[in-house]
């Protein structure tokens, strides 16, 4: 059953999808146990390489293996504070993803039910900022790519973190205005539908499905995936050549230079990881767009799964949010993987926690 709102208001939408025999209680359960596992280990993960790339600019963290953000071997730490300040907003932006779950949890465990997507300004908001995070996660990625490329070919060029500030702004400003405006002027939607149990942007007319707005907005969103992806496919293929270059003439060189290779191998890894998670989508993407060229829609959409009523109820929720989840989970463990000083932050700080419950629970035994 769909449930829609535009911030002000929350009604019965006229089609109804009853629980299939193909879906059950058990499979619903375990996509709910997998969001649940992703903000367990998601959110704190994200949390902690937040706080220390914020504070990974002293002298300290510039050691073999150190933050990505590590410069260029002749640039003298110039780009350090460049590259912290992006896995920054990179961690922020993974710890909201891996926040917002919540509400997909509590009703994944409650028969598909809106339970919180029920409040109209909630699922709009929701509906919202999912509009802005994946888009946003692609661009983030793009710009960690091109500008690994440029100190790998220029080591001693001074990247600019008000340009970056700036580009970041722009595309964030275009996706929230994008998102915003055709609500604000009755286009659009925000509904909950229980196939795919979150809240999207609907096109607002009696046939959703149909409608020169409708058919845009499903090709922009394909366009945002795929058109950072060139960026990304050519700066990467940049990026191992040049490191191919850079191992060979330098076998032998400093550890400085051996810990710029091995920053961005760091980013190579994370840009394939974000390719792996991101694929899905842009599939789902792709299919809907093929059947907007056929002139059948949903209609054609649905068939191309066959007769599997599972991939089509779960399809969505996998390709749309569950994958975007896991590529913000898999982060922290690739930051704990490649970077060791992130590894003895972490271990510091839980040794500190430990200490500090320690501490808490003799001071109540002494009070006794």
């Amino acid at each position: 059953m769909y449930y829609t709102t535009r911030f002000r208001y929350i009604k019965d939408f006229p089609t109804d999808h009853p629980r299939p025999s193909g879906v059950t209680e058990t499979s619903d359960e375990i996509l709910g146990s997998i969001y649940v596992m992703c903000m367990v280990i998601g959110l704190p993960g994200n949390i902690l390489a937040y706080f220390y790339f914020r504070n990974s600019s002293s002298p300290s963290s510039h050691h073999r293996g150190g933050a990505s953000a590590s410069s260029g071997p002749s640039s003298g730490g110039y780009n350090k504070d460049y590259f912290n300040m992006l896995y920054r907003v990179i961690c922020l932006t993974d710890c909201v993803i891996c926040a917002t779950v919540v509400p997909n949890i509590v009703a994944l465990f409650n028969f598909r039910r809106p339970s919180w997507f029920a409040f109209p300004v909630f699922c709009g908001g929701w509906g919202l900022l999912w509009e802005i995070l994946p888009y946003f996660s692609v661009w983030l990625v793009g710009v960690m790519n091109i500008s690994r490329l440029i100190i790998m070919l220029r080591p001693m060029q001074r990247l600019r973190k008000d340009v970056m500030t700036i580009s970041l702004a722009v595309y964030l400003a275009y996706l929230t205005l994008r998102s915003v405006i055709p609500v604000s002027f009755g286009l659009a939607i925000y509904v909950y539908d229980t196939t795919d149990v979150f809240c999207f942007e609907l096109n607002n007319v009696a046939n959703p499905y149909s409608g020169m707005y409708w058919k845009f907005n499903t090709v922009s969103r394909l366009l945002q995936l795929a058109f950072p992806i060139i960026p990304i496919i050519i700066s990467s293929i940049g990026i191992i050549w040049t490191l191919r270059v850079l191992s060979i003439k330098h076998r032998h060189s400093p550890l400085q230079t051996k810990a710029h290779i091995h920053a961005t191998v760091t980013v190579l890894i994370f840009t394939l990881a974000y390719v792996i998670f991101n694929i899905p989508g842009f599939t789902n993407y792709v299919l809907m767009v093929i059947s907007i060229s056929d002139g059948c829609v949903v209609d054609c959409y649905h068939t191309r799964f066959g007769d599997s009523i599972f991939l089509m109820w779960y399809s969505w929720n996998f390709t749309y949010v569950m994958c975007v989840v896991l590529n913000s989970t898999a982060n922290p463990i690739i930051y704990c993987l490649r970077m060791q000083p992130f590894r003895r932050f972490v271990v510091r700080t839980f040794k500190l926690v430990e200490q500090k419950y320690s501490s808490v629970l003799s001071t109540r035994e002494e009070g006794r």
